[in-house]
């Protein structure tokens, strides 16, 4: 064995580079990885078995102790469903082994959507005692999204043991607000709480009862992902004093129309903050109950904010948001991520509006800004190089940068590479921008532009922070290709390039490419080309095919 695998960090690094989105894939690669040597088995079992879903207990117990239905195979798991278990027939060498596996669980999902019912599961665990036994590890619990049949919660109780940090509820049910309720009791240092529901209609006001009653007495509680129901709940969530993360669905009917009174909210620990909303005021009604009290707690501390709307907002309306939520004395405004419904909304977005500079100029105050997302739905966009320059003098942190990435800019884009030179000159850390340009042959005349310059700029610190490039719908004159292919691939020597406009722009991402291997032939020079060269080379790739005519040979003429 080579002696790099002597290392405990090299094993597990190696383990984690099976994991990838295809569950199945992955869990077979470990699997095998298992099997290989002592050395990656239980790095490999561990990885294996930290999140597993609750049909995973059932594979290492005896074929004897498990009885299944006769009808035809379950469409989820491809096996017929798992009607009963005997705990009597496990030997004690038995329950050994399954220890073995089971007390490497960390995350355990409860899906009746794979077919082992909680009654099944519940043979299995009866008590509180036999999961503590079990499952001495288990941080994170998913509870069940149905799937069309009657399901009960009175089971899933035994599961709530001390040691669990983070409960995700994706349904509920009559049972439900008493489950709810024993989470202060049974999970005491419980971090984090997610609630889901997707059918509006299971919206049930015993359980928004509970839950509001419930979440101010978990004190331990980080993060909250749910809806914000009765007002009793943002005042309980606000008083956590370690709540930091925030994540609210204040769509009808998951929220009453009743805006907290102002600076009533206190958030002594927020820093992370999402909205998901249907009503322009229900947002700013809550956002306007968030103390404000420098004095009560201390120097501004940075926020991260993230809002989304299914109403389209007037440039109006936006402009009075970003005022409002520059306006903040207590918060470091971090990131701001914003977007609106894509459709548009009759009386709520104005024919032809177009987002300029003057809408988000509150946000110039933000001075901390290093995340900006803004998708506007169906509105114009129109900035120009002097809107960039000053955006990136007000921003010197800035990171991010991205302007309705999902949709389109509609009109036609002012910011030229001159423009985009300027960014990165005043934000050396940007490292992703998605936003229109407008390139034509007025460009080539600059004298920055020169190959022997490019090479200056490529050495200085400028630009290298850059990675992703995503120009949407950009103007760029097909005679100017390949000069803004070279022009790019030296501005920003990392960066990968994306565009979604229609036709032959999308050989600028190619172009990229292929500029900056040939940059790396002459030792990382593009000046140790001419442009001749270049063109020469450059201007075949990723152009359409175009059929040549030949003739027939030996055809008489």
């Amino acid at each position: 064995m080579h002696s790099a695998l002597l290392l405990p960090e090299i094993i597990h690094e190696i383990c984690d580079s099976c994991i990838d989105e295809e569950y199945e894939e992955s869990r077979r690669s470990l699997v095998s990885l298992a099997a290989t040597c002592i050395s990656f088995k239980n790095p490999s079992l561990d990885l294996l078995w930290s999140s597993v879903p609750a049909r995973a207990f059932f594979y290492v117990l005896p074929a004897r102790t498990l009885e299944y239905g006769n009808l035809a195979l379950n469409i989820y798991t491809g096996r017929r469903e798992l009607n009963n278990f005997d705990r009597s027939l496990v030997t004690n060498s038995e329950w050994d082994l399954f220890h073995v596996y089971s007390r490497r669980v960390r995350k355990l999902e409860l899906n009746d959507a794979l077919k082992v019912d909680l009654p099944v599961l519940n043979m299995l665990f009866p008590t509180r005692a036999h999961v503590e036994d079990a499952l001495p590890r288990l941080t994170h619990l998913y509870l069940p999204v149905p799937s069309g049949t009657v399901y009960t919660w009175d089971g899933a109780p035994v599961f709530l043991v001390k040691t669990l940090r983070s409960v995700c509820l994706f349904s509920f049910f009559s049972d439900a607000p008493g489950f709810i309720t024993s989470l202060v009791e049974s999970t005491p240092t419980l971090a984090s709480l997610t609630i889901y529901v997707a059918d509006h209609d299971n919206w049930k006001k015993r359980f928004a009862t509970a839950c509001s009653q419930t979440v101010s007495q978990l004190h331990h509680l980080v993060e909250y992902d749910g809806p914000a129901f009765l007002p009793q709940l943002q005042l309980g969530l606000a008083s956590l004093p370690s709540l930091t993360r925030v994540a609210l669905d204040m769509v009808t009917p998951f929220s009453q129309r009743i805006a907290p009174a102002p600076g009533s909210l206190a958030f002594p620990s927020l820093s992370e903050l999402k909205i998901h909303t249907d009503s322009i005021e229900h947002l700013v009604g809550f956002l306007g109950g968030i103390s404000d009290d420098t004095q009560a707690f201390g120097r501004s501390k940075p926020l991260s904010l993230t809002l989304s709307t299914l109403t389209s907002l007037s440039t109006g309306e936006f402009h009075n948001l970003c005022t409002f939520i520059s306006s903040f004395s207590r918060f470091r405004l971090c990131s701001f991520d914003f977007s609106a419904a894509v459709h548009s909304t009759p009386g709520a977005d104005q024919e032809g509006e177009t987002l300029a500079l003057k809408t988000i100029q509150p946000l110039l105050r933000c001075v901390s800004l290093k995340v900006i997302a803004l998708d506007f739905g169906t509105k114009f966009v129109s900035f120009d190089d002097d809107d960039i320059a000053e955006m990136a003098n007000a921003w010197p942190d800035l990171e991010i940068f991205k302007i309705n990435e999902r949709t389109h800019w509609g009109t036609t884009s002012q910011i030229t590479l001159h423009g985009l030179r300027s960014f990165l000159h005043a934000c050396p850390r940007l490292s992703e921008v998605s936003m229109c340009m407008r390139i034509d042959d007025s460009e080539r005349i600059r004298p920055e532009w020169h190959l022997t310059e490019l090479d200056r700029m490529a050495k200085s610190r400028y630009g290298r922070a850059l990675v992703k490039l995503n120009l949407l719908d950009s103007v760029i004159d097909a005679s100017v290709h390949v000069f803004s292919a070279i022009v790019l691939s030296r501005l920003a020597p990392n960066v990968t390039v994306t565009i979604t406009s229609p036709g032959p722009q999308h050989r600028i991402a190619e172009l990229v490419k292929e500029a900056k291997l040939m940059c790396w032939e002459r030792d990382g020079c593009i000046g140790a080309w001419t442009w001749d060269e270049l063109d020469g080379r450059l201007k075949s790739i990723g152009a359409p095919y175009r059929f040549k005519r030949f003739e027939v040979l030996g055809r008489a003429r």
